[in-house]
């Protein structure tokens, strides 16, 4: 866990602010090179683990959470920018090097907030400021939120998941760690491969710098543990990458919408029945925040082919109320019918079954 803490740091946190015309919500790609005054060397701030360096990999989810928010109309904005010129002193690619730095180049007359401790001699001084430098530039912005993204590390090899903080005196900032995590899980357990991949329930308070400085809402999120070889091979995986990303960006947008955590579910009856060469409804219902348009589809359980029986397509919350699906009882029997959902995006419902009774048709 990331747990840094100079003992010259304000111990109070700033009041909240509400935004003005800064960005809707800060990325904050997590470490980057900094310049150790001991070593007199530029280094990163973690070292490679399970092949992944999360100087840089931060940077790529980073680059994918702006991309899932655009589309929403959500003006973002960085901290550690994606470009991929030179920087000098360093001489590491401009994306590599910490906020630190690129805010200095952005703001040379505001010392204040990229070299904020002045009066240091530690030799990891200008990771310290790097640290403060986050919020600081937050709050000069008016940004109003910040989500700093990094990955995970334990001396234990076992300790996995994904895990949030929040700064223990922030009540907004507790409930957006919140709600990034119940959408995070609705996002990554739509993937077969991550169904069971764990990710904590609540956001967990903390006095993490980068939240305590923050005069906004702010959290940290840890997508995963690079110290962990399954962890590390999720973290790896473009597509892991993209749900992950996709749930922090859902979790912020209802956050800011003032809704609660809904996850996609879908209801109906257990049981229905009808006469030979009859349509059977199926009435079903849909909860949650889909990315429209929703797709409902019902097929034969334990079905080798032509499983599909019907399909339907909701484009709007009244159409969620009640998706109607037709089974047609082409012989007596019992059929078991499992019932899907799955958004524009790719997140699914838990699956359910409906036991479908057909009855002979009466005898003239």
């Amino acid at each position: 866990m990331y747990l840094w803490f100079p003992s010259d740091r304000p111990r109070e946190r700033p009041t909240e602010q509400v935004r003005s015309d800064g960005p809707a919500v800060l990325i904050g790609a997590g470490h980057g090179y900094y310049y150790h005054h001991g070593y007199k060397d530029w280094r990163p701030q973690r070292e490679i683990y399970n092949g992944i360096l999360e100087d840089e990999i931060t940077t790529q989810y980073a680059t994918m959470l702006y991309g899932k928010l655009l589309p929403h109309n959500i003006s973002a904005g960085w901290i550690r920018e994606a470009r991929f010129a030179g920087h000098q002193p360093s001489g590491q690619p401009y994306h590599m090097v910490a906020a630190r730095y690129q805010i200095a180049d952005k703001l040379p007359e505001r010392p204040d907030i990229w070299h904020s401790l002045p009066d240091s001699s530690d030799s990891l001084r200008e990771r310290d400021e790097d640290i403060r430098s986050r919020p600081l530039y937050a709050n000069e912005v008016g940004a109003g939120a910040l989500v700093h993204i990094h990955t995970n590390a334990s001396d234990n090899p076992s300790a996995r998941g994904t895990r949030v903080f929040h700064h223990m005196a922030s009540a907004e900032s507790s409930r957006l760690g919140s709600m990034i995590l119940c959408y995070m899980r609705e996002s990554i357990h739509s993937l077969d491969q991550y169904k069971d991949f764990p990710i904590d329930s609540a956001s967990t308070p903390g006095n993490h710098g980068e939240n305590r400085l923050a005069a906004m809402p702010s959290v940290i999120v840890e997508v995963g543990f690079h110290t962990n070889a399954e962890d590390a091979a999720a973290l790896k995986d473009i597509f892991f990458m993209g749900h992950s990303m996709a749930g922090v960006a859902k979790g912020y947008r209802l956050f800011e919408a003032g809704e609660k955590c809904l996850p996609l579910k879908i209801d109906a009856p257990v049981r229905a029945e009808g006469m030979v060469d009859d349509n059977v409804v199926i009435p079903v219902s849909a909860q949650g925040f889909p990315d429209f348009p929703l797709a409902i589809q019902a097929s034969r359980k334990n079905c080798a082919r032509r499983c599909a029986v019907d399909y339907e397509l909701a484009d709007n919350p009244d159409e969620m109320a009640e998706i109607k699906l037709a089974y047609r009882c082409d012989e007596a029997r019992v059929e078991l019918i499992e019932l899907t959902a799955r958004d524009f995006s790719g997140v699914e419902a838990e699956p359910i079954e409906v036991s479908i009774t057909c009855h002979p048709k009466p005898e003239p």
